[in-house]
C-alpha cells in the first residue's frame, strides 16, 4: 500500500466572512487533488455545522469512488477555520471470481466481468450488481435469495473478492385469494394478473397489481395486497370492492315530420355499457343516435381481455354513419394488443366503406363531385400508455396513444353517375392514416383537478372525399357544436379543465375546447378554428350520474352568442 505523500495544498474558499479565513487543505497526491478540488470548493464555507454535514457526504462518494481510506478533520481557532482531507490511496479492482453464481441469472443482473478487472473500485457499481441480483432472483421465482462479498484480499494488485449467492427455496404461486361474494372468476383475474397457480413467483407481478386493477373500474382495492408464504408456495390476498360501472341512459323525442305531414318523427339517443360480462371483464358499448331527421349513427364495441387465457386482448368494433340522404358510411376494426405492463402494443385492422344514397344533385357536373363510392381496408400499428389512477373517474396520472395505419382504397363505379368523370381518376390508390392522442390529470389540492388532453389526426390521400373525413363537434370532442358537425382531413383538439370536487365523485367543471380544423377535396378548401367555452356539472347518486353541460362555440360561420349556445343534460343509471 502506498504511504500518503503530505503535500499541503491550499486553496483560499472565502475570506474575511464573519472575521475568519476558511481553508481546505488536501493530503494526497496533486493529480488527485486537482480531480477533487470543484468538489470540495463549491459547497465549504466558513460554518462548522455546514461544513460537517457536506464533508460526510463528501467521504461517502469519495468511498464510492475509490479512496476507501478518505477522511477529514476540522481545527478552529479564534479567526481561522481549517480542514484536512485525507485522500489516501485510490483502490482498483484485481479481480471478483463468480463461479459460484448461475451464468444466466449474472447476464440478466447485467454483470461484466471488465468492469471488475483493473478498474477502480466504485462501491455504486457494487451495489448495482447486488441490486440486479436481487431484483432478478425475487422476479424468478427466488423472493429470499441473499448475496454477499467473501474472501476479500489487498493487494498490490488490487482488491480480489468472491461473489456469494445463496438463491434460497424456489417459490411459485398457489392461487389468489378475495371474498367469495364477488361477481368474478377467480381464474380469469389471476390470468388477468399473470399469476397463475404454479407459476414462479414474481415480485414485479405482485407489484403490478394495484394499478391493473385501477384500470379495471369495475373492482377496486381497498387496501394493499397480502402474501402469505408457506410450503414453498405464495398466496395472494385481496380485499377487493365491486362498483357500479355498467350503466345504460337514454332520450326518446317525437316531432312533427315536415315532409309528411300527420306523421310523427322519432329522434333520440341510446347508451349502454356493460362491464364485467361473464365475470370474467369482458365489455360491450352500444351507441345509437338519431339527433336529425334522417341521420343516424350506431357504434358498438366489444373488447375481449386474456383471450383463451393469453396475454393477447382483443376487441372489434362497428360504426355505421347515415348523413341525411347522403351517403352511409360502414367502418369495422379488429384489434389484438399485448399489455406487458402500464404500455401496450396494438396491432389492426379497420375496414370502411361508404355508398351515395342519391345521385340527384349530381347529374350536370363535369368533375366528380366531393362524395363518392368507396371502401379502404387499413392495417397498422398502436402504441398505448396509461398511468391514470382509476378507469372511469381520474384525478391524477397520464395517458396517451400513437397508431400508425396503411390502407388500399379502391374508388366504386357509381352505375348512376356519367362512366366518364371516372376516365382521369386512379380508382386503386394507398392511404395513409395517423393519429394521436395525449391526456393527463394533475390534483392541484383536495379539490380541484386540471385536465388537458389534446388529440391531432390526418389522412392521407391524392384524392380524398368529403365521406372519407374524420367527424368532429359534440360532446366528446368540441363542445358547444352539434354531433359530427364538422368534416377535417386534419385536426388537432386541445380541451383545458378545472374540476372542483364537492364530493369523491361529484364536481364542477369549466372547459375551454381549441381546435384546428382542415381539408382541401377536389372542389372544396376549409379551414378553421374552432373553439367551446363553457360550464358543467356531474353529480353522483346511489343509482346514477346526473350530468349537465351548458357550451358556446364559436367558428367561422358561427358568432359566439347565447342563442347559439348548446344544452347537455343526461342521466346515466349505473348496475
Amino acid at each position: 500500500m502506498k504511504t500518503l505523500i503530505s503535500i499541503m495544498i491550499q486553496i483560499v474558499l472565502c475570506a474575511n466572512v464573519h472575521s475568519q479565513d476558511c481553508y481546505i487543505r488536501f493530503l494526497g497526491e496533486p493529480t488527485d487533488v486537482t480531480a477533487f478540488k470543484k468538489m470540495f470548493s463549491k459547497d465549504l464555507t466558513c460554518d462548522t455545522t455546514s461544513n460537517q454535514r457536506f464533508l460526510s457526504g463528501a467521504m461517502t462518494r469519495l468511498h464510492q469512488k475509490g479512496y476507501l481510506l478518505a477522511s477529514y478533520s476540522m481545527t478552529g481557532r479564534k479567526d481561522t477555520v481549517e480542514t484536512y482531507v485525507y485522500l489516501g490511496e485510490r483502490f482498483s479492482w484485481a479481480y471478483l471470481n463468480t463461479t459460484d453464481v448461475p451464468d444466466q441469472i449474472l447476464r440478466r443482473a447485467g454483470f461484466k466481468s471488465k468492469d471488475f478487472q483493473s478498474r477502480s473500485f466504485d462501491q455504486q457499481r457494487i451495489k448495482r450488481l447486488f441490486r440486479g441480483l436481487i431484483t432478478e432472483s425475487e422476479n424468478g421465482g427466488l423472493p429470499f435469495s441473499s448475496t454477499y462479498l467473501d474472501s476479500i484480499h489487498f493487494s498490490d494488485e488490487g482488491i480480489a473478492a468472491k461473489l456469494i449467492y445463496d438463491p434460497g427455496p424456489r417459490i411459485t404461486f398457489d392461487s389468489l385469494k378475495f371474498q367469495q361474494n364477488l361477481k368474478i372468476k377467480k381464474k380469469w383475474l389471476a390470468s388477468y394478473l399473470h399469476i397463475e397457480e404454479g407459476a414462479a413467483f414474481s415480485q414485479k407481478k405482485v407489484a403490478a397489481i394495484e394499478s391493473k386493477i385501477n384500470q379495471l373500474g369495475f373492482i377496486v382495492l381497498n387496501a394493499a395486497p397480502g402474501i402469505t408464504f408457506q410450503n414453498k408456495q405464495a398466496i395472494v390476498e385481496l380485499d377487493l370492492i365491486t362498483r357500479k360501472t355498467s350503466r345504460v341512459d337514454g332520450i326518446l323525442g317525437f316531432l312533427p315530420n315536415e315532409e309528411e305531414e300527420g306523421k310523427l318523427l322519432v329522434t333520440g339517443q341510446f347508451d349502454l355499457s356493460l362491464r364485467n360480462l361473464f365475470s370474467s371483464g369482458k365489455g360491450l358499448d352500444i351507441e345509437w343516435q338519431s339527433l336529425k331527421a334522417r341521420s343516424q349513427l350506431l357504434d358498438i364495441i366489444y373488447s375481449h381481455p386474456n383471450l383463451f387465457s393469453s396475454a393477447l386482448n382483443f376487441d372489434g368494433s362497428f360504426n355505421l354513419l347515415k348523413e341525411d340522404t347522403i351517403f352511409t358510411t360502414r367502418q369495422g376494426e379488429l384489434n389484438f394488443t399485448f399489455k406487458p405492463s402500464k404500455h401496450s402494443f396494438t396491432v389492426f385492422s379497420q375496414f370502411r366503406s361508404s355508398n351515395l344514397l342519391s345521385t340527384t344533385d349530381f347529374q350536370d357536373i363535369n368533375n366528380l363531385p366531393d362524395l363518392s363510392d368507396f371502401s379502404v381496408d387499413y392495417y397498422g400499428l398502436k402504441y398505448q400508455f396509461n398511468t391514470l389512477n382509476d378507469a372511469f373517474l381520474p384525478t391524477s396520472g397520464v395517458s396517451g396513444f400513437l397508431n400508425a395505419g396503411v390502407g388500399s382504397k379502391r374508388i366504386r363505379i357509381n352505375a348512376d353517375l356519367p362512366e366518364e368523370l371516372y376516365s382521369n381518376v386512379d380508382l386503386n390508390s394507398v392511404q395513409y392514416l395517423v393519429e394521436t392522442g395525449f391526456k393527463s390529470y394533475w390534483r392541484w389540492s383536495n379539490h380541484l383537478v386540471f385536465h388537458y388532453n389534446l388529440s391531432a389526426a390526418k389522412v392521407i390521400n391524392d384524392r380524398l372525399f368529403l365521406n372519407d373525413l374524420f367527424r368532429v363537434g359534440g360532446l366528446t370532442s368540441l363542445r358547444g357544436f352539434n354531433e359530427n358537425f364538422f368534416f377535417a382531413s386534419d385536426y388537432v383538439l386541445s380541451t383545458a379543465e378545472f374540476q372542483f370536487y364537492f364530493q369523491s365523485d361529484s364536481y364542477f367543471f369549466a372547459f375551454y375546447d381549441q381546435s384546428y380544423l382542415y381539408y382541401n377535396i377536389e372542389n372544396s378548401l376549409f379551414e378553421d378554428y374552432p373553439m367551446g367555452i363553457g360550464l358543467g356539472l356531474n353529480l353522483a347518486t346511489s343509482s346514477g350520474l346526473v350530468s349537465l353541460a351548458y357550451g358556446l362555440g364559436k367558428a367561422e360561420n358561427q358568432p359566439l352568442s347565447l342563442s347559439l349556445s348548446k344544452f347537455h343534460f343526461g342521466y346515466i343509471a349505473k348496475f
